[in-house]
Parts: structure tokens; sequence; C-alpha cells
């Protein structure tokens, strides 16, 4: 967390932006919370190392006193906060009510969004490689994309995505596309897009899942 500094308590990382405001520095009060913030932080992930301890147990104790040290931050409490304060005055409250509403929308789809979750679609700005499906069963659909040059390799590929991924992992925006890259090598890709898993495939196992998907 913050390495100690004789005569003036734990030093803030330079790397660590939750302080990189400077009210964190120059106000008394900011700078007595954040001090108070990095010397219990310190004494308490100091608690998990415990000498005889399995060292596997002992990283997952670390683990989670990290979390629990990290989530107790003062920066990410609104009355403590002097960049959330200050720009609420500037934005006349609208920030706090934009907050409270992506609050609502987050607990109301029982999910933390880190992202728009709307910010990104196959078709729009994602996934944007023409292609067609060529074969569709219970568990995925493939998706074969034609080459786009004059000559073109004998021999097709076959990209199998792992099943926790969505198949345009490997089908971004067209400068991080590998199907876009193979295509305009000359390459036809045969692509699998697997089936969101659901209730109905509780019963679903790897057998399945390779002999409907690459057998």
């Amino acid at each position: 967390m913050a390495g100690s500094a004789p005569g003036n308590g734990p030093s803030t990382p330079a790397t660590d932006k939750r302080f990189a405001a400077r009210e964190w520095h120059t106000n008394p009060v900011y700078r007595t919370l954040q001090q108070i913030y990095l010397l219990a932080s310190d004494w308490l992930l100091q608690q998990g190392d415990v000498d005889g301890m399995d060292e596997a147990e002992q990283q997952r104790i670390t683990f989670h006193l990290r979390q629990f040290v990290d989530a107790m931050s003062p920066a990410l409490i609104l009355l403590s906060n002097p960049v959330a304060l200050r720009r609420a005055v500037e934005t006349g409250g609208t920030s706090i009510a934009a907050g409270a509403a992506n609050l609502a929308a987050d607990l109301q789809a029982g999910r933390l969004s880190m992202v728009d979750m709307e910010a990104f679609a196959p078709g729009r700005n994602l996934a944007l490689t023409p292609g067609k499906v060529v074969h569709r069963n219970r568990l995925m659909e493939l998706i074969q994309y034609a080459p786009t040059t004059k000559t073109v390799h004998k021999t097709p590929l076959l990209i199998l995505p792992p099943w926790i991924n969505k198949y345009y992992i490997l089908d971004m925006q067209p400068k991080n596309s590998l199907v876009r890259y193979l295509v305009e090598q000359g390459f036809t890709v045969f692509l699998i897009s697997w089936k969101n898993p659901d209730a109905s495939m509780d019963e679903i196992g790897i057998e399945d899942y390779m002999e409907l998907g690459p057998l």
C-alpha cells in the first residue's frame, strides 16, 4: 500500500491515483484522513503475514485483507472524496443524481457495471467482418468468412474460441480483428460461436461440447 517516511507518516505512492487530488496533500483534514487510512491499511495487511502458515492460506488471507482495505478507502466515500464533492458543486448536484441513477440501475440489474453495457454491440462496432452461418446445432453456430484476396489458400482454418468467451473476441474492431486479418491473407475461416448456457443445458457435459463442436 504505502511505505513509511520517518516523521511524516506513511507516504502515498505517486502511482496511487486515489489520492492524486491536491486536497489530499494541502488540506489538513483530508491529509489527516489519508494518513490514518494508510497507517491502518499497513497495519491490517501486516496481520496476514503469520509465521508457519500455509502459503496458499496466507495468500488467500492477504487477498481478502487487501480487498477489504481497498474498499474502505476514503476516496470511495462521497463525503470524504474532495474530487466528488468539488464535482457536485460544479454541476449543481447533477453528478450526485447521475451516480444515484447508476447505483439504482446496478441494483436492478443485480450486478455492478464497470463500463457502459450498451457501448458495444455485434454488428454495430464489434464483429464487423462479413460472414454467414453455415451450420447450427443445439450448442453452437458455425460461421464462415470468405477470403478477400484473388488467390486463396487451399486449406481453410477452423477456430474454436474458449467456451466461456464470445466468438467476437477474435473479431473485435477492424484494427484488432484476427478474423479480418486472416481473410485478408487469403484464408477461408470457420469460427464457432457457442450458445449462451442456460438452465436447459444442465445435463450438457464436456463430451457434448466436443462432439457437437470440433468433432
